[in-house]
C-alpha cells in the first residue's frame, strides 16, 4: 500500500478542442496522454490501471552523464578543426572540409543521435539559450557541424543546471481523472520543507512534458498539486481538491469572464427569462466555444448542462420547501416546457419531480419521521 502526493494534469483547451474532448474524453484519458508520456518518460509499467513511469535510475544517469562528457569531448575537437576552417576561408582559400573533419562530424552526429532515443527527456536540453559568445554569429558561411557542436554544449549546460535529486523522476499516471500520483518514498526531505520539495518535483515533471511538445502530441500541460495524500489500493477520498484552470495561468480576461458568466448564470438561472450563451459570452468580451471550454474545466459542464444543472437544483428546493404546483415551479426555474423540464429533471435526479416530492422524508423537533405533501 503506497502513500502519495497528488497532483492535476491539465491540457490547454485547444488541445482538448482538438481531441473533442467533451465526447471522446475516455480516448484522451486511456489512450492520448499515456502515449504523450511515454514519449517523454519510457514505456510505462501497467498496474490495476495506473501507469508507472520512471526517468532515468541512478545507474542510467550515471551513464548519461558519461554519454554527455563524451558528446562535449568530440564538440571540442570538431569546434577547434572549424576554426582552422574558419580561419582560412577569412584568408581567402575558401571552404575546405578535411576528411578528418567529416568523419568527426558524423562520430558527433550518432552519438548525439544515440542520446536523443535512448534519453528522450534530454531533448529539453535543446530550449536552452547558449551564452552570447558561443552564438558562433561569427562563422558565416562556415557552419558544417556546428549544430551538432551547438547541441553538445546545450546537453552539457542541461546537466549543470537542470540535473539534480529531482532527475530520477517516478509518478503513477490515473487514467480515470487525469491525476498524477507521487510516491512518498521517492520525495526526501525534511517535515518543515517537504511542501516546496513536492512542488519542485511536480514542476520538474511539468517542465520534461512541455521541452519536447514537438515530439508528442498533447502540447504544453501544466500540472497543479491537490495537497493531500491517498492510498493506491483499497478506497481513498479526496478531502481538498483544487480547481485548475488548463494550463495554469488562463488569462485575466479570460478568467472574469468565465467568473462573471458563473454568476450570471447562477444569479438568473431561476428567472423566467431565456438565458443565452452568446449573450452572456458578448457580455463579458468572450466567445461561446471559449466559455463552454472554460466553463468545462471549471465544472465538468457546458454552459446549457450547467444551465439546467442550477435550474433542476433551484426546482428541487422548492418542490420541498413549497407547495407551488410542479408546473408552477417548472415555470418560475426557466421553463416552458413541462416535457423539457420533466425530461431534465430525471436526468440529474433519476426520478420524475412528483417521485422527489414524494421521497424526501424530513425529521420534526421529536425526531418521528414526517414527509413533505403538497
Amino acid at each position: 500500500m503506497k502513500q502519495c502526493y497528488v497532483a492535476k494534469l491539465n491540457l490547454e483547451p485547444n488541445i482538448l478542442d482538438i481531441y473533442k474532448y467533451e465526447t471522446q474524453k475516455d480516448v484522451v484519458l486511456n489512450k492520448i496522454i499515456p502515449q504523450a508520456l511515454e514519449v517523454v518518460f519510457g514505456e510505462p509499467d501497467e498496474c490495476k490501471g495506473y501507469y508507472y513511469y520512471q526517468e532515468a535510475e541512478g545507474l542510467e544517469l550515471e551513464t548519461i552523464i558519461t554519454k554527455v562528457k563524451a558528446i562535449v569531448k568530440l564538440a571540442n575537437k570538431l569546434f577547434t578543426m572549424l576554426e582552422d576552417v574558419n580561419y582560412n576561408y577569412h584568408q581567402g582559400r575558401g571552404i575546405n572540409y578535411s576528411r578528418d573533419f567529416m568523419e568527426l562530424r558524423k562520430k558527433l552526429s550518432e552519438k548525439i543521435s544515440e542520446i536523443e532515443k535512448e534519453h528522450p527527456s534530454m531533448l529539453a536540453a535543446y530550449t536552452l539559450k547558449l551564452v552570447k559568445n558561443l552564438d558562433f554569429e561569427e562563422y558565416g558561411p562556415v557552419k558544417m557541424g556546428l549544430r551538432y557542436i551547438q547541441k553538445a554544449y546545450k546537453l552539457e549546460m542541461y546537466l549543470d543546471s537542470h540535473i539534480s535529486p529531482m532527475s530520477n523522476l517516478k509518478f503513477y499516471y490515473d487514467p480515470k481523472n487525469e491525476y498524477i500520483y507521487i510516491d512518498k518514498a521517492d520525495v526526501y526531505g525534511s517535515f518543515s520543507n517537504i511542501r516546496e520539495i513536492v512542488l519542485s518535483y511536480i514542476e520538474s515533471i511539468e517542465k520534461q512534458i512541455n521541452a519536447i511538445i514537438k515530439r508528442h502530441n498533447i502540447g504544453k500541460v501544466s500540472i497543479l498539486p491537490v495537497y493531500e495524500s491517498f492510498e493506491l489500493e483499497g478506497s481513498y477520498k479526496e478531502i481538498t481538491v483544487e480547481i485548475v484552470y488548463p494550463n495554469g495561468n488562463p488569462s485575466r480576461d479570460r478568467m472574469q469572464a468565465v467568473k462573471a458568466a458563473k454568476t450570471q448564470i447562477k444569479y438568473s438561472a431561476s428567472e423566467n427569462n431565456k438565458i443565452l450563451a452568446s449573450k452572456i459570452a458578448e457580455e463579458y468580451g468572450t466567445t461561446v466555444s471559449e466559455l463552454n471550454r472554460s466553463l468545462l474545466y471549471y465544472t465538468e459542464m457546458n454552459f446549457n448542462t450547467l444551465l439546467n444543472y442550477i435550474r433542476i437544483n433551484k426546482a428541487s428546493e422548492m418542490l420541498i420547501t413549497s407547495a407551488y404546483s410542479i408546473l408552477d415551479i417548472s415555470v418560475s426555474v426557466g421553463y416552458s416546457n413541462i416535457k423539457t423540464f420533466n425530461l431534465n429533471f430525471y436526468k440529474f435526479r433519476g426520478m420524475t419531480p412528483s417521485e422527489y416530492r414524494d421521497s424526501i422524508t424530513f425529521q420534526s423537533i421529536d425526531r418521528s419521521e414526517k414527509k413533505y405533501k403538497k
